[in-house]
């Protein structure tokens, strides 16, 4: 309204590429992402954190909310019910070391925010990061593409997965014309979803969708 920006209270942790889950109370859950610890060698390191956030926007104020059970940043929530969301997958290792450049993880866990939890489900049939996920009905819902492999050498995935909540397990879904890791997504009126671009190799970034 006042196309203005004011500062907020701050976060418990610096983070990128981390989750923000609106709950139906209008609080913000900020969940994961990269983050850094202090070294006495390097000054700092690159860190992955599973800690979340919790932010009030009636009156801006943060407070620590629940951990997740797996340090995670680069995945996409799909919110599965009211107030309760999937969290798969995403990149829960980053270093600036060659022999350890972090990897993505295949554990996945659900939110509710009416009881404030993590609860951890089925995993992925495969490590991915950077991947896209929406429903598709009846309590199912698609997780596509992403990236495996470490965070210095990704490889687009052209795969997906099908999370059913019936279950609680992951199935491997339609397979995608492209690996697609980083891509864009539209929801078309008709129910349609589109992915623009995302790279296809590790070294090439496709204009298909």
């Amino acid at each position: 309204v006042a196309d203005t920006w004011t500062p907020a209270a701050a976060m418990s942790d610096p983070r990128a590429a981390h989750m923000a889950l609106q709950r139906p109370d209008g609080k913000i859950l900020l969940c994961g992402g990269i983050s850094w610890d202090s070294n006495i060698l390097f000054g700092w390191l690159p860190a992955v954190r599973s800690s979340c956030d919790l932010y009030d926007p009636a009156t801006n104020t943060m407070v620590s909310g629940p951990s997740m059970s797996t340090s995670r940043a680069l995945t996409d929530p799909v919110e599965i019910s009211a107030g309760r969301w999937l969290v798969a997958g995403g990149m829960n290792g980053l270093s600036i070391l060659p022999y350890n450049p972090g990897n993505p993880t295949a554990t996945a866990e659900i939110y509710d925010s009416t009881l404030n939890t993590w609860t951890t489900v089925g995993s992925l049939v495969t490590a991915r990061a950077n991947h896209k996920a929406w429903a598709i009905g009846n309590g199912r819902f698609v997780l596509a593409g992403g990236g495996a492999g470490s965070i210095l050498a990704p490889t687009p995935l052209s795969d997906t997965e099908v999370f059913d909540t019936a279950t609680n397990t992951f199935l491997p879904g339609p397979v995608m014309n492209s690996g697609r890791a980083g891509a864009g997504i539209f929801f078309t009126p008709q129910g349609q979803v589109h992915l623009f671009g995302g790279a296809e190799t590790s070294s090439m970034i496709t204009t298909t969708s």
